[in-house]
């Protein structure tokens, strides 16, 4: 647990160092191009290496649906509202947007 937290504790100390580093010898907009490089490599290491979690849509079952259908379940809209009929989902975002 503490490999995986570590990210989140070293990245806010060391930022600011390798952000200052990178400004003081390249161009200020480097920095977003190295952004934009890490995360298009999180991206494909998410694609490759994460496994699909959605149990109750198998691959067997997406074939059988319509190419239109299987779109319509990826982009959905409301698919995203559909979670706040979990009561700990919808007071965690009540209270949030309510008191922060």
């Amino acid at each position: 647990m503490g490999l995986v937290l570590s990210g989140t504790q070293i990245g806010p100390g060391y930022g600011p160092f390798i952000g200052g580093v990178i400004i003081t010898y390249q161009h200020w907009r480097v920095i977003f191009w190295l952004q934009a490089g890490l995360a298009g490599l999180g991206l494909i290491f998410i694609i490759f290496f994460i496994p699909e979690t959605i149990r109750h849509r198998q691959l067997e079952d997406i074939r059988a649906l319509k190419e239109q259908d299987v779109t319509w379940v990826w982009v959905n809209p409301t698919r995203p509202i559909a979670l706040f009929r979990y009561p700990n989902l919808l007071l965690t975002v009540t209270f949030t947007y309510l008191f922060l």
